[in-house]
């Protein structure tokens, strides 16, 4: 007797005709193979829901009050003081999605693999998307004075570039990045210090994998407490180092690296949370379809509180 093929992940054995009988069984898959997949919902906080596709925010809100605290006599009145907003603006939910095919072949010959093999392909291009929104909606926000160019006047990037420079300094680039965040201030404003505190850094898997290569870098874990989690040995970097916690993307250009707090850098808003449609017929292509949609808008509220170190790969001067 065959043995029908089953999901990847555990759970009961299924058929290719039983996810046509069961119109929601794929998007229960969708769902789960979605969950914890968007590092945008692990670095920016949820908005409220952005009604007509529409979310206004205000930019750069300052931190601090026009006035300084005033010294009170007894029984004076309190002043009241003036604080300012940001610049208003205004981000727009966008609109994307993709169908999941079956085919009467695909069901009369049992493929599962080939159903999985589409839903993966599905999950792992809206991820992409999303990401690639991401950092280019972080790289469109962020202040050039919060930009540290490795190969800042052209002459530095055979010694300091991350991937075949003869002497970089991942650690001190780190450090000098994170005082970036840290000391922001509002432009034209004294002592309008922001107070953010970096507490991720996202870089690409390849730049993940030259940090690991770096001999300097690896040199912290030498002859000291942290021997057994030195990046050689482990074939990984740790998930928390520097305060920072470690994000890698495969879709993350491999030239720069950012460094943010998260949860203040920014947020996005869902018109339609990702979601996936209940199985339907296609009775005159004989297949059966299913579609995964989310309309979301991604903005960069406080800019000053991302830097990004550039120029680790590539020479940027002509």
């Amino acid at each position: 007797m065959p043995t029908p093929r089953t999901y990847s992940n555990s759970g009961p054995r299924i058929t290719v005709n039983a996810m046509i009988k069961d119109p929601l069984l794929i998007r229960q898959r969708m769902l789960q193979m979605t969950e914890q997949q968007f590092i945008m919902e692990a670095l920016l906080r949820q908005a409220p829901r952005a009604e007509a596709g529409v979310l206004v925010y205000n930019e750069s809100t300052p931190q601090f009050t026009d006035d300084d605290a005033a010294v009170i006599a007894e029984a004076a009145e309190i002043p009241l003081v003036q604080g300012q907003d940001g610049i208003p603006k205004a981000a727009y939910t966008i609109k994307t999605g993709m169908g999941i095919e079956i085919t009467i072949e695909m069901k009369n010959r049992n493929r599962f693999d080939l159903v999985t093999a589409r839903m993966t392909q599905v999950k792992n291009t809206i991820v992409r998307h999303w990401e690639r929104r991401l950092f280019a909606a972080l790289n469109a926000a962020i202040p050039a004075a919060n930009v540290l160019n490795l190969d800042a006047g052209g002459t530095g990037f055979a010694t300091n570039s991350w991937y075949s420079g003869s002497a970089p300094k991942i650690r001190e680039n780190i450090f000098d990045a994170m005082e970036l965040v840290r000391e922001a201030k509002v432009p034209n404003q004294d002592d309008s210090y922001l107070g953010f505190e970096p507490d991720a850094i996202v870089l690409s898997t390849r730049t993940a994998t030259a940090i690991m290569k770096d001999d300097e870098f690896r040199k912290v874990y030498e002859g000291s407490p942290l021997a057994e989690k030195n990046p050689f040995y482990t074939g990984q970097l740790e998930k928390q180092a520097f305060g920072l916690n470690w994000m890698t993307s495969r879709f993350m250009n491999d030239d720069y690296v950012f460094l943010l707090e998260r949860k203040t850098v920014g947020g996005y808003s869902d018109e339609r949370p990702l979601n996936t449609s209940p199985t339907y017929p296609d009775q005159d292509r004989e297949i059966w379809r299913s579609n995964v949609v989310r309309q979301t808008a991604v903005f960069i509220d406080q800019p000053y509180a991302v830097a990004k170190i550039a120029a680790l790969k590539t020479d940027p001067t002509p």
